[in-house]
């Protein structure tokens, strides 16, 4: 992470002059990350030129390490193979090579065919699947109905459990395997593969609903979590307020204060305030809290919940956090701003919303 030398002066200095060196920081800043992180920028042709010179630098690509290429990939745009689905296989095809296998963001399907046309295969045939499968329809939410089950790593044969899913958690499917699972993401969103009679499937309209708390709530529910409720809503209105207190601030690549600040300083400042520690980076919060939302389903989220977006290649590039009515506070360039999820609305971003793929509750 690139940070500068020195302090950016405060608004307090007023004048012509203290605008002018805000200004001049900002713009050096600018200057700074551009120069020293080229991959962050540019158009995507040269970003997965640059890489296959990299991983191939004799311009010969070999379908054989076609793993190998597929390896690299996946860690330059630090997909974290427990929450992203990227299962992708490359064959020797007619003329080239052929793509097999699913992801779940179509910009992850486009990243692998640019990057094997970079490579220098005369041809690639796309044949990777986007998930969720359509066959689903709108039956592709459910909760699970046994006390526990495991979640594995693959559907059959030797395999390893990734995690266990408990009575009422929520589950996200996004295909119905051969033989008895579905492919799905946990509450906490680790990918992996359930029996599918341990789990209720549900239409969006009832998860929905459920998941934000419509249902009558069980026999038995007592002062004690009353207690943790009003906590949560304190905490949540904690980071609410410092998140406000960063609006106008200028965007500074590694900054954290009101002088300049980016994305994840925004995030991780804000939940400092209510006493929670978030990892620095937004590829790194992502891993935290339990899952709300998904790509282009964001009616769950509640204020205080983290926003997650990926950039045109399907990497995690930017974080947000959820103020209610469709609305979020963020760092961006020029200044940290609200900006809206809602067409029709003033702060209305159209962008925000093809990009958002997660959103976490931190605090509950």
């Amino acid at each position: 992470m690139l940070r500068l030398p020195g302090a950016v002066p405060t608004r307090a200095e007023g004048g012509f002059d203290g605008t002018w060196r805000v200004m001049a920081t900002w713009l050096l800043s600018l200057f700074l990350l551009r120069s020293l992180v080229p991959l962050a920028f540019g158009d995507d042709r040269s970003y997965f030129r640059r890489l296959a010179q990299q991983i191939e630098p004799s311009g010969k690509p070999d379908v054989r390490r076609s793993r190998a290429y597929l390896m690299f990939l996946a860690s330059r745009l630090a997909l974290d193979r427990r929450l992203t689905l990227f299962d992708v296989n490359a064959v020797a095809g007619e003329g080239g090579v052929r793509l097999e296998g699913s992801v779940e963001w179509r910009e992850l399907r486009r990243s692998a065919e640019q990057f094997f046309l970079a490579l220098g295969f005369p041809r690639v045939d796309n044949r990777i699947d986007v998930l969720p499968d359509g066959r689903l329809g709108n039956r592709r939410y459910g909760r699970i109905r046994v006390d526990h089950v495991p979640s594995y790593d693959r559907p059959t044969g030797e395999r390893e459990m990734v995690t266990e899913c408990l009575r009422g958690d929520p589950v996200w499917l996004l295909r119905a395997d051969r033989g008895e699972t579905y492919l799905c993401h946990s509450a906490e969103g680790y990918l992996g593969y359930v029996d599918r009679r341990a789990v209720e499937v549900m239409r969006e309209d009832e998860f929905y609903r459920w998941l934000k708390g419509v249902e009558p709530e069980a026999d038995g529910a007592g002062s004690s979590e009353s207690t943790d409720r009003a906590a949560g809503r304190r905490a949540v209105e904690a980071v609410l307020a410092e998140a406000r207190r960063f609006l106008g601030a200028p965007y500074l690549w590694g900054g954290k204060s009101r002088e300049g600040i980016d994305c994840s300083g925004l995030v991780q400042n804000s939940f400092a305030a209510a006493g929670i520690f978030l990892p620095r980076d937004s590829n790194q919060q992502v891993l935290v809290g339990r899952v709300t939302g998904v790509r282009g389903e964001w009616q769950a989220l509640e204020p205080g919940d983290t926003m997650f977006f990926i950039n045109s290649r399907g990497r995690i590039s930017h974080t947000a956090i959820y103020l209610g009515e469709g609305k979020l506070i963020e760092a961006t360039e020029p200044v940290a701003r609200i900006a809206s999820l809602r067409p029709g609305d003033p702060e209305y971003d159209e962008r925000r919303v093809r990009s958002f793929v997660w959103g976490k509750r931190v605090v509950r």
